[in-house]
């Protein structure tokens, strides 16, 4: 009998780990190339913004390892070793995504607009004590979130800036969660982030590269259990010369080097976020 139980047991532990993980459904066909156009703050140049949205999930991709990006993203962030890292295993089910590469503010700063619902996940892990559902980001990025200066590339965790007020408490608005979580947390779970960058006169130019997990958070105890998620990023582009698909000049684009000044800059954008009515 002892013997039976040790084999039913290993066949279940076989059998769980053969599941498969999460899947990506993309609603339609993510634009992954804005095209090129006139730059909207350098003159006589012309921008253009690339995207990538992997077509697999995290856990698929990684074998259901935590992926390297993110690691290296959370040791950055947990440098005095408060908090704890765990992998929670796969989900199942589908992580429906609506994405694509833009271009802000009359083609002054490139980027994404990625939204992401959980309504197809079928396995969310069950929650107990003072544990909660969050999705938190590990960033690969070269330039500054606060001004847009183009920076040697680094890895971060995608929080709240240092001093700034959070209350681990959502969902947002209208409070933010603190690091490691995301700041944006939604009642009914979806992810949604807009990363931009300025075009730049210099040689390099902006990328942004994230993987953003569904991860059970536990402040209490400092522990973090990622599950699985979505990994996407986007390049800037620069051209000096005439692209052969670069358009006319619009009159669209003559009024946005009227309104060069932005007297803001910020990463993040609640145009992410789905409509109410959606």
């Amino acid at each position: 009998m002892r013997t039976r139980t040790i084999k039913i047991a290993l066949l279940a532990v076989l059998i769980y780990s053969r599941l498969p993980a999460a899947q990506i459904s993309y609603t339609g066909n993510p634009a992954l190339d804005t095209g090129w156009g006139y730059c909207g703050n350098i003159l006589d140049t012309f921008c253009d913004t690339t995207a990538h949205f992997d077509l697999k999930s995290l856990a698929t991709g990684t074998g259901g390892d935590i992926s390297p990006l993110f690691l290296a993203a959370f040791n950055a962030w947990n440098s005095s070793g408060d908090w704890t890292l765990q992998s929670g295993g796969s989900l199942s089910g589908f992580f429906n995504i609506t994405a694509s590469a833009q271009q802000f503010n009359f083609r002054q700063l490139g980027g994404v607009t990625i939204v992401t619902s959980i309504d197809g996940i079928t396995s969310l892990p069950a929650l107990t004590g003072t544990q909660q559902l969050v999705w938190v980001q590990g960033l690969y990025e070269n330039y500054s979130p606060t001004d847009g200066s183009i920076l040697t590339p680094f890895y971060a965790m995608d929080i709240m800036a240092p001093g700034a007020a959070c209350g681990d408490s959502g969902p947002y608005p209208p409070t933010p969660y603190c690091g490691p979580a995301y700041p944006f947390q939604f009642a009914d779970g979806h992810f949604g982030d807009q990363p931009k960058a300025f075009y730049d006169l210099g040689s390099s130019q902006a990328f942004f590269q994230a993987n953003a997990y569904l991860a059970v958070e536990d402040a209490a105890v400092r522990t973090l259990t990622v599950y699985d998620g979505i990994s996407y990023g986007f390049s800037n582009n620069v051209s000096a010369t005439v692209p052969a698909e670069a358009p006319e000049p619009s009159a669209a684009w003559l009024l946005g080097c009227s309104l060069l000044a932005i007297p803001w800059y910020r990463r993040h954008s609640r145009e992410a976020e789905p409509s109410k009515t959606s």
